[in-house]
């Protein structure tokens, strides 16, 4: 009995295979046959100098990312060809950013005449790479951002969003005088409960906005306001008069998103596609409590981050142990819960001196010499090779934050 039974297990999984690889063969024959009827377009596409792309404009951070990098990088190639992006979704993470990069490429948002297109992006002389923020160690996003450092952003805020900017801050704080707005955002899963019905394995990222608090006090000090950002899934904040919880307010839209990220002074954040839209209007980020580990840093020269630190066995593991194995890429809360692994999110203290340290740079007084400003983001940054997102990241790792863990650096 148990030999028959060994049998028809071996055979029910001969047959899955089977299926399963025929399956897969069908899918790549219609794809050859539906190549093949594409053709005579396509080659009429290729002389015509257009380019389809697909991309994931559900969120923020590809829509941002991915679709100003194909921007950038044609810019910097100088090519001439007119760029095409499909919606992967119905909807955008953001409609109003539309505006800016849809002076720059086309979107085709019709899912009917999305489907007509699809096949040339299976065509590589129709398509462009668009792997530029989703893969490790074949990541596009700083080698790009390297390579446009002394250019301009690709766009600053209109006329129209300043508009409603001043319009929002007067029917906040009519009678409070502020020098500048600074713009927090700290992850929660509601967004992504709501969008997808689950969080991709990824609570891990999340943060508590309480744990900004010393940060919010100092930009007070400083003669800023805090606005934070997200949606009405996070937790309620009471507001005050120098603190904006714009997430759950009334006023809340699109444009008002892109306006408030664009004129920030710097914005305070998690590690998101708040980061990502800020670095495309040249708004430098304090990212914070950054995991992967191999993700810090990120984005643009101005930016300064920290991570996530990692213990186990009761003990924080040193900084150059995590790059050198494969934990530095664990994307997901069951990798490091099989490995017994511990996050600990920044403390208070951390994320004010990540914002002063910012302040610092911001200041056009100082006038330190960067190998002297960047001791230890320097030593942490030479254990990155080219197995890590950050590989050839030009922005910095707090001093602060690296001179209280030094013992880690060792």
């Amino acid at each position: 009995m148990r030999k028959l039974s060994t049998t028809i297990k071996e055979f029910s999984t001969i047959l899955f295979f089977l299926l399963k690889y025929s399956y897969l063969f069908l899918i790549f024959l219609f794809k050859i046959l539906i190549i093949f009827i594409y053709l005579p377009a396509s080659f009429i596409l290729f002389l015509y100098n257009y380019r389809i792309v697909n991309i994931y404009v559900r969120r923020l951070g590809h829509l941002a990312t991915d679709t100003s990098l194909l921007i950038k990088a044609k810019e910097i190639n100088q090519d001439k060809y007119k760029i095409i992006v499909l919606f992967e979704s119905k909807v955008a993470a953001n409609n109003h950013l539309l505006k800016y990069l849809s002076r720059d490429v086309q979107f085709i948002k019709n899912q009917y005449l999305k489907l007509i297109f699809i096949p040339f992006t299976w065509i590589k002389y129709n398509t462009l790479d668009t792997n530029n923020t989703t893969s490790i160690s074949s990541s596009k996003l700083h080698p790009i951002l390297n390579s446009w450092k002394e250019r301009d952003p690709l766009y600053s805020l209109d006329s129209d969003d300043r508009e409603v900017l001043d319009t929002f801050f007067k029917n906040n704080l009519p009678e409070n005088k502020y020098r500048f707005h600074v713009c927090l955002f700290a992850r929660e899963s509601g967004y992504s409960l709501e969008l997808e019905g689950h969080d991709y394995d990824q609570s891990y990222r999340n943060i508590d906005i309480n744990s900004y608090d010393l940060a919010i006090a100092e930009i007070h000090k400083r003669g800023g306001i805090c606005v934070r950002l997200g949606d009405k899934s996070m937790k309620e904040i009471e507001n005050n008069s120098f603190f904006i919880d714009y997430a759950n307010s009334e006023y809340k839209c699109p444009q008002l998103d892109i306006a408030l990220i664009a004129s920030s002074k710097f914005v305070l954040a998690s590690l998101s596609g708040i980061v990502d839209l800020a670095n495309l209007f040249g708004v430098p980020a304090a990212v914070n409590n950054i995991s992967p580990f191999s993700h810090c840093p990120i984005g643009i020269e101005s930016n300064i981050c920290i991570p996530k630190l990692y213990k186990k066995d009761q003990q924080l593991i040193k900084i150059s142990k995590i790059f050198n194995s494969k934990i530095s890429n664990y994307r997901y809360l069951e990798d490091f819960k099989k490995d017994g692994i511990t996050l600990i999110d920044n403390t208070q203290e951390e994320i004010k001196d990540l914002t002063i340290e910012m302040f610092n740079k911001l200041d056009e007084e100082r006038n330190l010499n960067d190998n002297e400003e960047n001791t230890y983001s320097n030593k942490f940054k030479s254990m990155i090779n080219e197995q890590h997102f950050s590989y050839l990241c030009k922005a910095s790792v707090s001093e602060m934050f690296l001179s209280n863990h030094k013992n880690l650096l060792t």
